[in-house]
This record gives structure tokens, sequence and C-alpha cells, in this order.
């Protein structure tokens, strides 16, 4: 009696194992965060002026211009003793589709809910994201001075 439990055990524990790995499998095609469903955007941002003493400053991709909310995806907060006077930027995630924005913004820590333009990529629109592969070469020149109150 005391066999036959623990090869009863034993396949039941290999057989929750089983599901286990496959409902947590993340490499499904399927899977809308795998990916190779997603694209990135990638390209190199240029500061002009000096550094904001406060504030971030991030690059953010919107599918509609003028936004009518947040960006649809961005960058963490930049960091001015590494990231100056050159950034080079990638934002992976991104939904297949078309965005009509890329830009480089400042956000006033006083008004954390808006941002300021800074600088705008000013090559051609739409900017079109294929799930599996980078869009490259989307550089952007950022006027620090235009960032503060």
């Amino acid at each position: 009696m005391k066999r036959v439990f623990s090869r009863r055990a034993v396949g039941l524990l290999a057989a929750l194992s089983l599901v286990l790995v496959v409902a947590c499998n993340d490499d499904d095609p399927a899977s809308p965060g795998n990916p190779a469903n997603t694209g990135s955007i990638s390209g190199t941002v240029t500061f002009t002026g000096t550094w904001p003493a406060s504030g971030d400053v991030q690059v953010a991709i919107y599918a509609t211009l003028p936004p009518t909310g947040p960006p649809d995806a961005y960058t963490d907060p930049l960091n001015g003793a590494t990231d100056y006077p050159t950034y080079a930027y990638t934002i992976s995630g991104l939904e297949p589709g078309t965005y009509d924005g890329v830009i480089v913004t400042w956000r006033d820590p006083s008004d954390p809910l808006s941002s300021k333009v800074i600088g705008t990529y000013s090559g051609g629109m739409p900017v079109v994201i294929e799930k599996g592969n980078t869009a490259s070469g989307f550089d952007i020149t950022a006027d620090l001075t235009q960032a503060g109150p």
C-alpha cells in the first residue's frame, strides 16, 4: 500500500509541475508580452545648453500628436552626469503600428503632471514599428535652455 501511494504522489507531482511550466511559459508566440510580438525604436539625443538643476528629462513616443494623454512609452529619467551631451536610447515593448511623435521632454518637479517639449524628431513621420524589429536612426537634438519654469 505504501509503495502505491508513493508512485501516485510522484505521478501527481510530475503532472502538476508540467502544468505549472506550461502555464508560465513566456515563450508562447501568442503572448502579448513576448518580445517577438513587439518592436523597438532607437536613436541618439544630442543635448545643447546646461542640464537643468531639477526635473526629469525623458524620451517619449506618442501614437498621436498632439498628445491627448500620457506617452505610449518612454525611457527612464535621464541623468545629466552620464547622459550629457549625448544619450543613446532604446524604447522597447512597443505595439506594432504607427507613431506620430518621438520627443524629449522635461518635467517640472513642481508640476509633475505636465511636461515641456525640449526636442522633437524632425525626420519623416509617422514612425512605423514592426513586431520583432527595432526602428533605428531616430536622432533628436534637445535644447536644455527650454527646460525650466
